[in-house]
């Protein structure tokens, strides 16, 4: 009998932009076994993919396991919004459809633990939660810091509701530590959704490892996610 997983998430889930970490793990895990389905949507915040998860769970029933990828559009949209009066009407236009982000970390906790009591009321599966994998390629930048104590609150809310953590976190960080002195330091605003075409790769102010952009993964940064996710998948089995 098949086993049924749902991924959801932000782009980095839908795949569409970069590589599909996605793509990866159905082609491993084969489609003989599994049945997966993927609920990725670009610009998607926790607050978004909570009220998805109602939906989803109450229409399509439930799920062997829940993979939630989440969290980066938390922090990047304030950034963007406070940085590029560009995107400040765009941000305006998501929130209007519900993709609210967390601005701060203790909002992204308080949306995290409500998401996590949907699940623990409504799904009787297994939960696995990612880890946010990179905002820039800079570890020391601000995003990043950001980004750690975001994924300290993934951790220990996961803990606490007794869910599995795919740490992609921990593995980006790992790879990337030993390349801080070639990595781009740009500020994401003026990476971030430009493909490595625009000349930042190779014109002097370093390269991206695990990313096109920052944020949007490669296939090196996807076979991290791939195998974080699938060693998760195997410890809830």
């Amino acid at each position: 009998m098949k086993k049924h997983i749902l991924f959801i998430g932000d782009s980095i889930t839908e795949g569409n932009t970069g590589e599909s970490y996605l793509k990866i793990i159905k082609e491993k895990l084969g489609e003989e076994e599994y049945e997966i389905y993927n609920h990725g949507m670009g610009g998607d915040t926790l607050l978004g993919v909570k009220n998805r998860l109602i939906d989803i769970i109450s229409r399509d029933g439930d799920f062997d396991i829940i993979v939630i990828e989440v969290g980066h559009n938390d922090i990047v949209l304030p950034y963007l919004e406070k940085n590029d009066p560009t995107w400040q009407r765009g941000v305006q236009m998501l929130k209007e459809e519900g993709i609210v982000p967390a601005y701060e970390a203790s909002k992204f906790e308080e949306n995290l633990d409500n998401t996590f009591r949907l699940l623990k009321d409504n799904h009787r599966g297994k939960v696995i939660m990612t880890t946010l994998s990179c905002l820039g390629e800079d570890l020391e930048s601000e995003l990043n810091q950001q980004r750690k104590k975001f994924n300290e609150i993934i951790h220990r809310k996961a803990k606490e509701y007794g869910f599995y953590i795919a740490d992609v976190g921990s593995a980006f960080d790992e790879e990337l530590m030993d390349k801080q002195d070639s990595v781009i330091k740009k500020e994401l605003v003026n990476t971030f959704l430009n493909p490595p075409s625009t000349g930042l790769v190779g014109d002097g102010v370093g390269s991206f490892y695990l990313t096109l952009d920052g944020v949007h993964i490669n296939r090196k940064g996807a076979e991290i996610y791939a195998e974080e996710i699938m060693k998760e998948i195997r410890h809830a089995e």
